[in-house]
């Protein structure tokens, strides 16, 4: 169950009945961006109490992030709430934003986005055009100070910093700017989703395996993707539209090369919210073999089996810059962060491959 939320304090609320749309932006120490991404939302000009609202969430910051959005909100007409999560980790944000959001539909907007203009007026026009989305992925692009360098490699890396478009098939309507598909990989900054079907799942009993930070100093990040299959799995669908703009204001400390295994090994440690979406089989599909594919062991020697052979194929990678040999760095990264995430946490990853198996929405398993 959803838990119960601290009111926000006095006068970081406006009244808005009917929302239609909420913007959520999640938030720790976003002082020098937050700004910026709460002036691109109030410019989008449908500032009517029933059209949106924007609803931050304070996730421990330690600058000034609050006082900076608490005063460009309330400059605005926009109706907004600020609240804080005191527990670390983006997915308690989250979901506490999740709870407080009061639109049939949240669009994630992080610290660091900026969204282009009618963005609001085509994701509200797609949500009544198309029922059955769930969710709807933006065309993100990399922003930068104008005295930073672009790496050569980032391209290859576009897709992993979330900065391109998402990746869409099963393609079952498309038109000149809009693709709907039956299944999507979708990244989190500038995604729409439907919040019923959350609401459902969670009010079920699902709690979501990727939490971004974890102990031990391991950071993981997938809430995204695990929403993605999570939706998936209900039977639901997937759009994106290329009008859909949005820039990353990425940090240049971010664009090393030393940075982008680190992300590696974040998103392959996040991959693992995903197993058992990927290989549970359909309702009433009972095999001795699928039972042990459901064990942190199963999965961790197929890991290692993967490993072994991604070292096996470029041991030693002659350039960062070769593709060919990049592909397999990175692949090998990612994999190593899901081993070492395994290891760590072999009972709570049974008990997400267990979650998955047993809940109720399994009767909404994707053939």
């Amino acid at each position: 169950m959803l838990r119960t939320l601290t009111p926000p304090p006095t006068g970081l609320v406006t009244t808005m009945p009917n929302t239609k749309l909420s913007l959520l932006i999640c938030t720790r120490d976003g002082s020098r961006t937050i700004e910026r991404a709460i002036r691109a939302i109030i410019a989008q000009g449908r500032n009517s109490l029933e059209e949106y609202e924007i609803v931050v969430v304070d996730n421990n910051s330690s600058d000034n992030t609050l006082e900076i959005a608490r005063a460009t909100l309330s400059s605005s007409s926009v109706s907004f709430q600020i609240l804080q999560e005191g527990k670390p980790g983006k997915i308690y944000a989250f979901l506490a934003g999740v709870a407080a959001c009061r639109g049939d539909a949240i669009t994630i907007i992080d610290d660091d986005n900026v969204i282009g203009d009618g963005f609001i007026s085509v994701v509200t026009d797609l949500l009544a055009s198309y029922p059955k989305v769930a969710m709807i992925g933006s065309h993100n692009s990399l922003a930068l100070p104008s005295t930073s360098h672009v790496p050569e490699w980032f391209e290859w890396m576009r897709g992993r910093y979330g900065c391109g478009q998402p990746y869409l098939n099963e393609v079952v309507h498309k038109t000149e700017t809009t693709t709907i598909a039956r299944t999507g990989v979708i990244a989190g900054a500038g995604s729409t989703f439907r919040k019923q079907p959350l609401i459902d799942c969670l009010n079920s009993g699902y709690t979501f395996y990727n939490d971004t930070q974890r102990g031990s100093g391991m950071s993981v990040t997938g809430e995204d993707l695990e929403l993605c299959w999570l939706f998936r799995s209900m039977g639901l669908l997937f759009a994106y539209d290329a009008r859909l703009l949005l820039s990353h204001l990425v940090n240049p400390d971010r664009l090393t090369i030393p940075a982008a295994y680190r992300l590696s090994r974040t998103i392959g440690a996040g991959a693992l919210g995903t197993d058992p979406f990927i290989f549970t089989p359909p309702p009433n599909e009972v095999r001795t073999l699928t039972r042990l594919r459901h064990t942190w062991q199963w999965q961790l020697l197929s890991k290692l089996k993967r490993y072994l052979s991604l070292w096996a194929r470029s041991p030693f990678p002659s350039h960062f810059l070769q593709e060919n040999s990049w592909r397999s760095a990175i692949a090998r990264t990612e994999c190593w962060g899901a081993i070492a995430r395994i290891a760590r946490e072999r009972g709570r990853y049974t008990a997400h491959i267990n979650q998955v198996t047993d809940g109720e929405w399994t009767r909404y398993r994707v053939r």
